[in-house]
């Protein structure tokens, strides 16, 4: 007997041990924040933003002084951050205590929000065109504004509620795969003409792990991903910025002072290194010499600075982090809640993992911010707000609670 698509669901990932949730009645439910919502994830992403503010504050300080773009203020990029995170923690304080069941209804308004902000980034007057690059928007005095952060969150609920909506059909390639493929196309293909391949590769992969996690059929995952490495070989022999990253990618040594540039100098920071680093502040390659250090590459500097011993560390919060992410999703029983839990931890993990690869030189270099440290306050303010609504999940599913054991008397 075919098994349904819940009963794949629990069975997707497996632990050890199951926690057991109390039942509670009605009355006995607490209702303060504190009693119900996951505090670890607050700590931990608490910790992520303080690390992130003194980070971008070191890494940016020295080029905002020295920049008239910056008007010579070394607190410039300090200043952004700070607005991103008082936008942020309001976003977040207030969806966790918005039921996350109301997203469905706002699902295909939010889309078309984010499809509109996406078309932004080419209209005169107010995209941004930086690096040969459309990615960003500017509106009046407001700080730039990157439209593929919330069309992230856009994706993922358009998606949550596409496989709740097909619980049973998520076999069905024309009822289930074709529309989750469709939207997530029409994102990639902007993406592509952006061009910005890291977040169109993040999506694309965001897309397929929450199809197989919802329940999907693992041949469909296997033909999409040779599908798509067939879109991306076309690409490396007919779209010049692939081909240039690919090259640079593969043999940045052979040009050094060009193609190679960003990747030689992240490697030789994080090769100052060493164990324990050269010490706060001391950094030689934020001086000019690394780009985008207090953003995409921010984790060449944190390395530099702190070793590896230090990057071990930061590493684990995120691995703290995710892992109390999974605990929500895991004891979510509500489909939507699920899915919409499993989407926001997919998304961290992906963008930690591409981030710190790229600036490793694992994958090839390009720009993508590690989540709630790089320099970027569109990106930190998306994230801070899902992190919102993944509390929400927690204080509705109790899934941070502990067991309660019977005692003799109770048994």
């Amino acid at each position: 007997m075919q098994k349904n698509s819940a009963d794949r669901i629990d069975n997707t990932i497996r632990f050890p041990m199951e926690r057991v949730r109390p039942s509670r009645t009605q009355q006995d439910k607490p209702r303060l924040l504190k009693n119900t919502a996951d505090f670890w994830i607050i700590i931990l992403v608490m910790a992520l933003v303080v690390i992130g503010l003194i980070m971008v504050y070191d890494a940016s300080y020295y080029v905002a002084q020295q920049s008239a773009a910056y008007d010579h203020d070394g607190a410039y990029f300090l200043k952004n951050q700070l607005y991103g995170f008082g936008v942020g923690i309001i976003a977040m304080i207030a969806l966790a205590f918005w039921d996350y069941k109301k997203w469905r209804k706002l699902v295909f308004f939010v889309l078309f929000v984010a499809v509109v902000l996406m078309a932004l980034v080419w209209v005169p007057g107010v995209g941004q065109k930086i690096n040969g690059a459309n990615r960003w928007i500017k509106i009046w005095r407001l700080p730039s504004i990157q439209p593929s952060e919330p069309a992230k969150f856009a994706v993922i609920l358009y998606l949550a509620h596409l496989f709740t909506l097909r619980e049973n059909e998520m076999g069905s390639l024309t009822r289930t795969v074709f529309p989750a493929l469709i939207v997530t196309g029409i994102f990639a293909v902007m993406l592509f003409k952006q061009p910005n391949m890291s977040m169109l590769m993040t999506y694309l992969m965001l897309m397929l792990l929450m199809y197989f996690m919802a329940g999907g059929k693992w041949y469909h995952v296997i033909g999409m991903i040779a599908v798509g490495i067939g879109v991306f070989l076309l690409a490396w022999r007919f779209h010049p910025h692939v081909a240039a990253r690919m090259d640079s990618y593969l043999h940045p040594e052979e040009d050094p002072l060009n193609s190679g540039y960003q990747t030689m100098q992240s490697l030789y920071a994080i090769a100052d290194g060493k164990w324990f680093g050269v010490g706060f502040g001391n950094s030689k390659q934020k001086f000019l010499y690394l780009p985008y250090r207090e953003s995409d590459f921010i984790f060449s500097i944190f390395a530099e600075e702190f070793g590896f011993i230090g990057c071990t560390v930061l590493l684990s919060i995120y691995a703290l982090l995710i892992w109390r992410c999974v605990l929500v999703f895991r004891h979510t029983k509500e489909r939507f809640g699920r899915i919409l839990a499993i989407g926001i931890t997919l998304m961290l993990g992906i963008q930690v993992f591409l981030n710190v690869g790229v600036v490793t030189g694992m994958i090839p270099a390009t720009g993508l911010p590690l989540p709630f440290i790089s320099a970027g306050g569109t990106s930190l303010t998306i994230f801070l707000a899902e992190i919102g609504v993944l509390l929400n999940i927690s204080r509705q599913s109790g899934a941070h609670k502990r067991p309660v054991r019977k005692t003799a008397k109770q048994e």
